[in-house]
């Protein structure tokens, strides 16, 4: 039965929609998981090959500010106002110095993203 004024469409259509949506949101959550499990995993092979490489972080110290900080070094490379002045600089240093993992954090500490730069 047609009701006026309202787009009728095909109960399989609406059943698949229905079906596929939670589908489609674990799929994309599933995709999000793997591609940040392969840049962990791309960081961790570039550690295990080759033991010289940089290990650089950039993190928020106390005052309010970013800093780039290298494993093992007592005072920070530099101070940032900004994240995002932070990692640009984070991510041209470590070109320079490749190999190099870099390793952004948030706010609490805990680590949103790995790049790992191998020498050309």
């Amino acid at each position: 039965m047609k009701i006026p004024g309202r787009k009728q469409r095909n109960p399989i259509a609406r059943a698949i929609d229905r079906r596929m949506k939670g589908s489609r949101n674990k799929a994309m959550a599933a995709a999000g998981v793997a591609a940040a499990a392969a840049a962990g995993v791309a960081a961790a092979r570039l550690l295990r090959n080759r033991t010289s490489a940089t290990v650089l972080h950039v993190q928020s110290d106390q005052s309010d500010g970013w800093v780039l900080t290298e494993d093992g070094a007592s005072a920070p490379i530099e101070r940032y106002p900004r994240k995002r002045q932070a990692v640009t600089a984070a991510r041209e240093f470590a070109r320079e110095h490749a190999p190099a993992v870099l390793n952004i954090h948030r706010t609490d500490g805990s680590v949103i993203r790995t790049h790992a730069y191998e020498t050309e």
